[in-house]
């Protein structure tokens, strides 16, 4: 059976694919913006990923971008999350997993997350379920793990 979610790199020419998802959270957010937010987080050493079904409709989108921190460690940055609302933990999961492989490949040895609903509600339980610890407001940090 294949997976209920995969991801996907957005960039400029492919923006339009999450627009309709993202619009949802920032009514305020015309396409040409929001085409022009993801050309510039994919320029500044980052980008913007979306978390979407098999029939192409995204249910996530998040940028990141690599950071170091003070202990010389390189961190998987994870800000401006849009997550859909769905039964179950299907969708958290994939979002988790697409996380942690992406520090990975990227050479982190630990992720933070921000969310945008100040921490609270099923994202925060499922961030904390999963290893993250609450470091402040709606920021989250984990080890990256090994698998």
């Amino acid at each position: 059976m294949p997976p209920l979610f995969r991801s996907a790199a957005l960039q400029a020419r492919s923006a339009s694919r999450a627009y309709p998802l993202v619009r949802l959270f920032q009514s305020g957010l015309d396409q040409r913006r929001w085409n022009a937010f993801v050309k510039y987080q994919s320029r500044k050493g980052g980008g913007v990923m979306m978390i979407e079904d098999s029939r192409g409709a995204a249910h996530a989108v998040f940028t990141w971008r690599v950071r170091t921190n003070m202990l010389g460690e390189r961190v998987l940055s994870v800000t401006d999350a849009v997550l859909g609302s769905l039964p179950g933990r299907a969708l958290c999961d994939a979002l988790v997993e697409e996380i942690s492989a992406l520090a990975r490949e990227q050479e982190c040895q630990s992720i933070e997350v921000e969310l945008p609903d100040q921490g609270s509600g099923p994202n925060r339980d499922m961030l904390l379920t999963r290893g993250f610890r609450l470091i402040g407001g709606a920021r989250f940090l984990a080890r990256v793990p090994n698998d």
